[in-house]
């Protein structure tokens, strides 16, 4: 699961690049998984102007409301990996669709 998430959440932060963000591109700073994690989802909230309490949960929480307009309630690694993984679907089907535009 956690390899799963590690992934995603590189592939998020690409996405987030692509429309515009201005953020480090994905890379290996931590060797624990989980504080990579945290390190890129900071930076990512942080760059969307996240400015409330710093925790995994709550970065991943603004974040997905903020590209999806979607609330998710992540209480537990559970909970992230089923969020992570519906906004990994929505993502890339987002950019399937806006690539057929160009």
């Amino acid at each position: 699961m956690l390899t799963t998430l590690q992934r995603q959440t590189a592939n998020l932060k690409m996405r987030i690049i692509e429309l515009g963000w201005a953020l480090s591109p994905p890379g290996c700073v931590h060797a624990h998984r989980l504080k990579q994690m945290n390190h890129d989802y900071s930076e990512m909230a942080d760059a969307m102007g996240y400015r409330g309490e710093k925790h995994l949960f709550k970065y991943a929480m603004y974040i997905y409301l903020h590209l999806m307009g979607t609330h998710f309630i992540i209480r537990n690694l559970c909970d992230f990996f089923k969020a992570s993984t519906h906004v990994e679907k929505y993502m890339n089907h987002y950019f399937e669709k806006s690539n057929r535009l160009f």
